[in-house]
């Protein structure tokens, strides 16, 4: 989950989940309120970033703090259009992924005037290192 203002699943709301981020929410928070286009509310909603890193490395940060299979869920929000390469950031999910568990993509298709999840399903894939 990305820490912006706008987050799929807020803490704040009692989604209990971490936040992985190329910046640290210091940094974020910097952006946001130098951007005249954000309202000045809207930074403190910016949460703390658990995992600073690319998405691209979710499997080794996962693996680095012990949590490797752990995770029940993650949510990819607006990320997977941006990435270079997508096999490492898959390979990565399926590292954190308990087995069972599930991988859902939720993406903008630019010509509808709102999002809509492309893919939500269980990770039944394997993936070569």
């Amino acid at each position: 989950m990305g820490p912006w203002f706008n987050p799929i699943a807020p803490k704040n709301d009692g989604y209990q989940c971490l936040v992985l981020d190329v910046f640290a929410a210091a940094t974020l928070r910097q952006w946001a309120t130098d951007d005249r286009n954000v309202d000045n509310s809207a930074v403190a909603a910016i949460k703390e970033v658990d995992f600073v890193g690319s998405s691209t490395s979710i499997g080794e940060l996962v693996e680095k703090n012990g949590q490797a299979g752990t995770f029940d869920y993650i949510v990819s929000s607006r990320n997977f259009e941006h990435l270079p390469d997508s096999i490492p950031f898959l390979q990565g999910c399926a590292k954190a992924l308990k087995s069972g568990g599930i991988l859902s993509f939720y993406q903008w298709l630019f010509r509808t005037a709102a999002p809509v999840s492309i893919f939500s399903g269980r990770s039944r894939f394997s993936l070569c290192d």
